[in-house]
């Protein structure tokens, strides 16, 4: 028997009810989490000259809060954390689907059943639906600044379509516009095992007579530094137990290699200081390697965004940051972008002064060289991130962890945003209740309901 008007009334009722008291309640905690706030930023290097970075978040961002800062606190999971939350994710849509089927105990076991299927398959294809759109949909970025104009931010590891790994489209100039938006003043392109990307800059590139073509293929002509973000040259290759990333390199650091997968480290070890890249150990690594072993290692990566690369430095952070102090090397950030997603996790600075009126050429010698010569200088900047699980039970709850986490990281305008959005949708619900009401009113002709 359907639902008398009478008794439809006072279900649309409570639901609205229903509706604003959860509204209220969200609202709460939105604003309560600032009372817990948590920093934004994480530092390692030399954290006391570091008061002066800060988040910029434009407008489109915090327009979206809700859906980008969700989809950016993902993008900062580890391997083992995503498997955490899939998990509990799958644990939250059979609590929902339980308690649907309880709810609906007035309706046939088949209705019942369906309600239950229902439950999962929303969550489930909730959850596919915000993985999809965090890695291939463009989203507003939360780009680093520094009050020092002084610093560079650079990212040592990045790729394009060339490396087979890389998303389909996402040439040079999508890496550089990648970069620019997360506020990079200068990236490393460092495609596995192949410099086709420069060349094919260099083709269409304006050089000096005389100059390296893949070496200057980043600049056409002798000018500043790009106002975006300045590409500069490099590659990924092999020796046995790790990943390097070869920074500056030429066409002439082809005898360098054996084939174009591994390095030949006896002809590295030959080559003179002047004619090779620079080194930096990608993560992750084997934490047995002898750091004697060649070739000579420069700088070392503490933070990578792949999720890999996530897990192995949170996980062996003292390690890697005690083998950095054994080499007497540097520890820099690096995004691993391969084209997939849109948030840096971290960004390292250095300081040089008036790197904006150099060339190119001049700011990737001078960037290599700081490495090198003056680490005290180098600083890593990254963004806070959930807390791997301690325990079983953690695990568990890794959604709803993730949820509190954004609400204690909020920005103050994204709290604001959080509560337009929560009763933006209060007003909607509410407008599509009162409209239902007046039509099962209307029909009944009893007319439009007090």
């Amino acid at each position: 028997m359907p639902p008398r008007p009478n008794q439809q009334r006072h279900a649309n009722i409570g639901g609205t009810h229903g509706a604003t008291v959860m509204a209220v309640v969200l609202t709460i905690l939105v604003l309560a989490g600032a009372a817990f706030q948590v920093a934004p930023l994480v530092y390692a290097g030399t954290p006391a000259h570091d008061s002066g970075f800060s988040l910029h978040q434009p407008f489109e961002y915090l327009f979206l809060a809700p859906i980008v800062r969700l989809l950016d606190e993902l993008s900062l999971l580890t391997d083992r954390q995503h498997i955490e939350v899939l998990s509990s994710a799958a644990l939250v849509a059979v609590v929902w689907a339980c308690a649907r089927v309880c709810l609906c105990a007035a309706l046939s076991p088949g209705s019942r059943i369906c309600h239950g299927v229902r439950a999962i398959a929303s969550v489930a294809a909730a959850t596919v639906l915000l993985y999809v759109v965090g890695a291939l949909v463009p989203r507003p970025m939360v780009a680093l600044r520094s009050a020092n104009p002084a610093d560079v931010l650079v990212d040592f590891h990045s790729h394009t379509h060339r490396s087979h790994d890389g998303r389909w489209g996402f040439d040079v100039e999508s890496n550089r516009a990648w970069h620019a938006a997360a506020g990079f003043n200068a990236v490393y392109v460092t495609d596995h095992q192949t410099m086709a990307g420069w060349q094919i800059l260099a083709d269409h590139g304006a050089l000096q007579r005389g100059v390296n073509r893949v070496r200057e293929a980043s600049l056409a002509g002798t000018g500043a530094v790009s106002s975006t973000a300045t590409i500069l040259p490099g590659i990924e290759t092999v020796v046995p137990g790790a990943h390097l990333n070869l920074l500056g390199v030429s066409s002439a650091s082809a005898p360098l290699f054996r084939h174009a997968r591994d390095l030949d480290t006896a002809a590295f070890a030959m080559a003179s200081a002047a004619a090779r890249p620079l080194v930096l150990l990608t993560l992750p690594f084997d934490l047995g390697r002898s750091p004697g072993r060649a070739p000579r290692i420069d700088a070392i990566e503490i933070s990578n965004g792949s999720p890999r690369g996530l897990g192995f430095a949170r996980m062996h952070r003292t390690r890697i940051l005690s083998l950095a102090d054994s080499l007497r090397v540097p520890v820099v950030a690096s995004s691993n972008n391969h084209g997939w997603g849109a948030t840096a996790v971290g960004w390292t600075a250095l300081r040089l002064a008036r790197w904006q009126a150099m060339s190119p050429l001049g700011l990737d010698e001078q960037i290599r060289a700081t490495i090198t010569q003056r680490p005290e200088v180098v600083r890593v900047v990254e963004r806070s991130a959930l807390a791997l699980s301690n325990g079983r039970l953690e695990e568990m709850l890794a959604v709803p962890r993730l949820f509190v986490h954004i609400l204690r990281i909020a920005h103050p305008l994204e709290r604001v945003a959080f509560a337009v959005w929560i009763w933006a949708i209060w007003l909607i619900a509410r407008r599509r209740t009162s409209r239902r009401l007046f039509g099962a009113h209307a029909a009944a002709g009893l007319g439009v309901p007090a």
